[in-house]
């Protein structure tokens, strides 16, 4: 709330400020959105989401035996959602015209994943361990503009092991994602 309070002092502020004075009200703007993205940061962490764990979890799931799922994940890990950075922030007038916000590295790693899926008479057969990150993930917004661009540095797999209906297809998976997958996004 104090956040909220000092931003809105510093707008006022801003509407007859000299070309010397807008300077100091861009800082301390700039201060502010810094303090915001922090904030969001740490009520992150405090919701759990970050790292955000599950030791184990199971799901089956039937349909009229039409269509069946059994699923198990062993140490679901989720790390890197807080690590927000503030990469620039622009202004034009007495208002944020650009922000460009960044996550270094986020993982999601997995002991073991298992999945067996049955639609009619098919049947499909996942399994997998390992972690896959999002590397310098960017998104840059003009506030006035609903849409944001949003880019990603790189893709780091390392699959153990990715065995799709008993074959093992860990090194295309790996190569997928680290080579293919960054090219596609581009």
């Amino acid at each position: 709330m104090k956040i909220i309070l000092f931003a809105f002092v510093a707008l006022l502020a801003t509407a007859n400020a000299r070309p010397q004075e807008v300077e100091l009200t861009d800082l301390v703007l700039e201060v502010i959105v810094n303090e915001i993205v922090e904030s969001i940061s740490q009520q992150i962490k405090q919701a759990g989401l970050d790292p955000f764990i599950i030791e184990e979890a199971e799901v089956e799931y039937n349909h009229d035996g039409i269509f069946y799922i059994t699923s198990r994940v062993d140490n679901f890990v989720l790390s890197g959602l807080s690590n927000i950075v503030v990469n620039s922030v622009s202004f034009s007038d007495d208002d944020i015209d650009k922000l460009e916000l960044s996550l270094p590295r986020t993982v999601l790693s997995v002991d073991k994943f298992f999945s067996e899926v049955t639609i009619g008479s098919r049947n499909i057969k996942i399994e997998f361990s390992g972690s896959i990150a999002l590397v310098d993930f960017r998104c840059q917004t003009v506030l006035d503009d609903p849409e944001a661009s949003c880019q990603i540095g790189g893709v780091e797999a390392d699959f153990k092991s990715f065995v799709i209906q008993g074959h093992d297809v860990t090194d295309s998976v790996n190569s997928f994602f680290e080579k293919t997958l960054p090219k596609l996004l581009i």
